[in-house]
């Protein structure tokens, strides 16, 4: 049953004033919660992204240089082989500064959403 149901059959047996504040009370805290849970579901995907991207990056990594340790490799090899680390490293700095941004604008989005509930709370009194 949702909340406006339990609050109708309450109604029918006490004072309908009471019940109406308790139900614009409930309502604006099952909608914060909503929120809430959007918010934080928003904030697992995006670190979840960040976090494969890096492992991901790493690995190419370690797979780089085990091709290294396991040839005996000429100058021009040794030359491509820093050149892919190079393009490795600027690969996982980018990330690194995505996921530093992600986390930033995640946090403005929380508080705009923080202010929107509140304002949305204050329309409804």
């Amino acid at each position: 049953m949702s909340i406006p149901e339990l609050i109708q059959i309450l109604r029918v047996k006490w004072q309908k004033e009471d019940y109406d504040r308790v139900e614009k009370a409930l309502v604006a805290r099952e909608e914060k919660l909503k929120t809430k849970v959007g918010q934080l579901e928003e904030k697992f995907q995006i670190q979840s992204l960040a976090t494969i991207d890096a492992e991901k990056v790493q690995g190419l990594y370690e797979t780089l240089f085990k091709e290294v340790k396991e040839s005996g490799l000429d100058k021009e090899t040794i030359e491509n082989l820093r050149e892919k680390n190079k393009e490795l490293e600027c690969e996982n700095l980018k990330l690194l500064e995505l996921k530093n941004k992600c986390e930033v604008d995640g946090n403005a989005v929380d508080e705009l959403r923080k202010k929107v509930a509140e304002l949305e709370a204050e329309k409804k009194e």
